[in-house]
């Protein structure tokens, strides 16, 4: 029942607006749906709000908590926006992982079918950033206080100053119901891209080929802060050039400001597909070899073709009209060519990478996975493929570290409930090679080692002309149980610090130069002894994310003293960027002995006690 209503949610968030958008005298948009059962994210009236408030939560989001303490709905808890963010060494800020937002928000008297309510003051986005966080764990019920404080205080309803103590609730993690794009992703360039900053912000500079509408300008204040009218809306976006068959990626300054701009397309418009940036210009401009265009040239955006798909002849159970993902191609960059290492075995017996055309004539019966955001798998994926995305379902948090790999016994119930077990090998895809290789790692940690990733990623597939479809199989659940309670190639922290000390093997790190560098914030730099060689040199993007020579790669790892008889642990920020690196290492180079150091720097620089070196400026 409730996997139906997260697909129900999903339908009515990406396509439904709210209101009928009329204009009241004060040219102020009326968006307020007031709907008998809260279903899905939409604006209320203060009305609403009043009659209703006994069976909600109320987030009070202002950051002011003395503005909070002068007056606040009754029965409001207050939550700035600050609580839901975290911050990162090269300067950005991130929301929580969603185990931590589940943790805060059932804290907060949020539980599983309890509605929820935030208004904010003078930022809209603050409201909306708080939606975006409920969502982002499953959490479809949370509403919008249309006019915020001073909409509710111009309606000649009154303020409190008691302190509501909440009860705590049992909630669940669920789904994700929105598509967040990472910084990777906005470089390649495949939706339109909205820089929600400022004007002055904009022009000084901002991600090449983005369009300029700041949040301020959808807003009108009177008597609170308003959304504008459907007509005024609708107007300024398709100035840009946008519909909302239009995949589009809204962005801004740190992510917060975005989350407007994503509610204004996504809930009020209607834009069917549209994701959302976090991190913004700070994650994006952190890294110093990144293009920046400056000015403020009125530009639109150009048309997005969808990619070809042919027609095919399928099963009698799939449906006639299978879908077609509105995806750009990203132009090739003048890079080496890419290099098809795809072997395609009989058996599938040991880690390696197949091709698009081993997975179209059924992998010899593999279990095919999708690591992409559930919203992406939704729109299309390829025939047969089960959705699992890593970060969600193999992840958890231990002593306040976020993103540590669950034990390989939680491993195997989390690939067991998509029925892999020890006897089934299984392919892995996604639309960058980062999680079909985390994933992989993820499954190999229990054991299991008949494991492959398909060369290339779903831009592949597409470029190759084969089909997509939205047809979900089912799969039943195994017995699956992990062969052993500690993987070989998985390292962890006592494993690092003995690597350190005796040199048994080499920290291999592949975070950005300037990361490693540490020459940006506080607790930055390297773990001692370490040497620096990120990804991105391994890697050519063309028509789907490929590795170029292996002579290339393993003239790449030898300028930093590695060679394939080395041992090596490879270490990220997280566990993402390291298990492509083993990949990389093992699998491409033919290293013989390599470790995935899946709690990475974050682990790492949590305690101060352990070392960090910098490297001296040139």
């Amino acid at each position: 029942m409730r996997a139906s209503l997260v697909a129900l949610v999903l339908i009515l968030v990406g396509c439904a607006t709210t209101g009928d958008g009329g204009t009241d005298p004060k040219d102020r948009g009326r968006w307020a749906t007031d709907p008998k059962v809260l279903t899905r994210p939409t604006a209320v009236s203060a009305a609403w709000v009043a009659e209703h408030a006994a069976e909600c939560v109320l987030f009070d989001v202002r950051s002011s908590a003395d503005a909070f303490a002068a007056g606040h709905l009754e029965g409001a808890v207050h939550l700035p926006t600050a609580k839901l963010r975290r911050s990162l060494p090269d300067g950005s800020t991130r929301m929580l992982a969603r185990e931590e937002l589940v943790s805060l928000f059932s804290d907060l008297g949020v539980g599983d079918g309890v509605n929820v309510v935030v208004y904010g003051g003078d930022r809209i986005s603050d409201a909306t950033h708080t939606v975006m966080a409920l969502l982002s764990i499953g959490h479809p019920l949370v509403a919008v206080l249309e006019g915020g404080v001073g909409g509710w205080t111009s309606s000649a309803r009154e303020l409190s100053t008691a302190i509501t103590t909440p009860s705590p609730r049992s909630l669940s993690l669920a789904t994700s119901l929105i598509t967040v794009a990472t910084t990777e992703q906005v470089v390649l360039g495949a939706t339109a891209l909205i820089d929600a900053r400022p004007a002055d912000q904009y022009a000084k500079g901002h991600i090449p080929g983005a369009l300029n509408r700041p949040s301020p300008d959808d807003v009108v204040v009177s008597d609170g802060h308003w959304w504008k009218s459907r007509a005024e809306l609708k107007r300024a976006y398709s100035e840009l050039g946008l519909t909302p068959s239009m995949p589009v990626t809204v962005s801004c300054r740190s992510g917060v400001s975005a989350t407007q701009a994503w509610f204004t397309l996504s809930v009020l418009l209607g834009y069917e597909d549209v994701r959302w940036h976090d991190g913004s210009w700070l994650a994006y401009s952190s890294d110093l070899s990144r293009a920046i265009e400056v000015g403020t040239a009125t530009r639109s955006v150009k048309p997005l073709e969808p990619a070809v798909v042919p027609s095919v002849v399928v099963p009698a159970f799939e449906p006639t009209n299978l879908p077609v993902v509105p995806t750009v191609l990203p132009t090739p960059p003048q890079m080496p060519m890419r290099v098809r290492y795809a072997t395609d075995p009989e058996h599938l017996d040991n880690p390696c990478v197949v091709s698009t055309g081993y997975v179209a004539g059924g992998a010899r019966g593999a279990i095919i996975l999708d690591t992409r955001s559930k919203a992406d798998y939704t729109s299309g994926h390829i025939p047969g493929a089960r959705h699992l995305r890593p970060s969600d379902a193999l992840f958890t948090m231990r002593g306040g570290i976020r993103n540590l790999l669950l034990s390989p016994s939680g491993l195997a119930v989390a690939f067991g409930q998509l029925g892999v077990d020890l006897t089934k090998p299984v392919v892995f895809y996604g639309d960058n090679l980062e999680d079909p290789c985390l994933a992989a790692l993820a499954l190999m940690a229990t054991g299991h080692r008949r494991v492959a990733i398909m060369e290339g990623g779903l831009l592949a597939w597409i470029a190759d002309r084969r089909a997509l479809t939205a047809v979900s199989p089912r799969s039943e659940p195994s017995a699956f149980a992990a062969r052993s309670q500690r993987s070989p190639l998985v390292a962890d922290l006592v494993d690092v610090i003995a690597a350190i000390e005796t040199k048994a093997a080499t920290i291999l790190d592949v975070r950005p130069t300037r990361a490693f560098d540490g020459i940006r914030a506080t607790r930055s730099g390297h773990l001692p002894k370490s040497v620096n060689h990120p990804n991105a040199p391994n890697l050519v993007s063309d028509n789907g994310s490929w590795w170029t020579e292996r002579e290339i790669i393993l003239s790449n790892y030898a300028k930093v003293g590695l060679g394939p008889k080395d041992p090596v642990i490879a270490l990220g920020l997280d566990g993402k960027d390291s298990a492509l690196a083993w990949w990389t290492l093992t699998v491409i180079a033919g290293f013989e002995s390599v470790r995935w150091y899946d709690g990475g720097f974050d682990e790492w620089a949590s305690d101060p006690r352990r070392p960090l070196e910098v490297t001296p400026s040139k």
